[in-house]
């Protein structure tokens, strides 16, 4: 029963109060068109109920049919209270931002989702930075020179399978590689990715933006995937949930958290190299193809076939005539 509730609060929901015509039929057809409804109390000639923001969205045409007049009474739940207090959302997400510099893609998914009204974008701006810039300007030019200069990478990224083809022993410049793949990759899964959180629009933008970077990005620690199952917990099952557990399962053979250095375990610790050089950046890589595949198709559940969709990946500006 706490798990419900913790539910109805992430995804947000209202109390609505009917008046006039036939409450029973407005239930009846509530529960034909799949709405859900709890906490009914019929008194008055009138119903009062609670619904999710999608089924209220879509109670128009049972109120229609059994002449109903439904209004909101009150508003509960996480999309409420952001939307409330926007100036302090985008404060949250400079703190995490400051924590973790990568975690600014839940400040920009955020940017994204209210890039059409410019005053909750200023908020959200103006909150993130009210936290980010002052502690940079706090420990000075030292941590500005060694955010941009932070070039390292870790041993098991997926670009090594392509530098020991080539008979190199690294690749220069690695990030440069890297920053156009991250950027063909974000835009795919910004097009592509299902909206599966509607009651919170930054969702679909913090997870396009942060999953790309974790699968493109050369420096990886298995502790990072945290900033992409967080949003993942928000959709419902898919594909896309088997590429991202078996990289963190191939990062976390190499690099365990509290285990530095070579592991102790023993059938692992024998062909640590073999991890190291092959099978975590032949895994990783993998789950980045598998995530390419699945935005050219659209075949997010495992019932849908894997066929190519390229209609309207790319937008045209003009319209295409058809063939004679």
């Amino acid at each position: 029963m706490v798990f419900i509730h913790l539910i109805r609060f992430i995804t947000g929901y209202v109390v609505f109060n009917a008046r006039g015509g036939f409450p029973e039929r407005f239930i009846n057809l509530c529960a034909l068109h799949h709405i859900p409804l709890w906490d009914v109390n019929c008194s008055g000639g009138g119903l009062r109920a609670c619904t999710t923001i999608k089924g209220y969205r879509q109670i128009r045409p049972p109120a229609r049919k059994s002449r109903v007049l439904p209004r909101i009474a009150e508003r509960h739940g996480l999309p409420f209270f952001l939307h409330r207090y926007k100036r302090r959302a985008g404060m949250l997400a400079g703190a995490a931002a400051d924590v973790k510099i990568t975690l600014a893609c839940f400040g920009l998914g955020m940017a994204w989702a209210v890039r059409k009204r410019w005053r909750t974008l200023a908020a959200v701006a103006g909150g993130g930075l009210f936290v980010l810039v002052p502690s940079y300007l706090w420990f000075g030019p030292p941590s500005i020179t060694a955010l941009l200069n932070h070039s390292s990478v870790t041993a098991d990224n997926l670009y090594r399978i392509f530098v020991d083809a080539l008979g190199h022993s690294s690749l220069p410049q690695l990030s440069t590689v890297a920053l156009p793949v991250f950027a063909f990759t974000a835009l795919l899964l910004m097009r592509r990715l299902p909206d599966g959180f509607p009651a919170l629009p930054a969702v679909r933008p913090a997870f396009a933006l942060s999953l790309a970077w974790l699968l493109t990005w050369p420096y990886q620690r298995p502790w990072y995937d945290a900033m992409a199952f967080c949003l993942l917990a928000l959709y419902p099952a898919s594909r896309l949930d088997w590429p991202l557990i078996a990289r963190l399962v191939a990062g976390v053979l190499f690099s365990t958290p509290g285990m530095p250095g070579r592991l102790r375990i023993f059938p692992l610790g024998m062909i640590q190299h073999e991890l190291v050089v092959f099978v975590v950046p032949a895994v990783r890589l993998g789950a980045l193809v598998m995530v390419l595949l699945l935005c050219l198709t659209m075949a997010w559940q495992a019932r849908e076939p894997l066929r190519l969709r390229l209609a309207g990946l790319v937008p045209l500006p003009w319209r295409v005539p058809p063939f004679p």
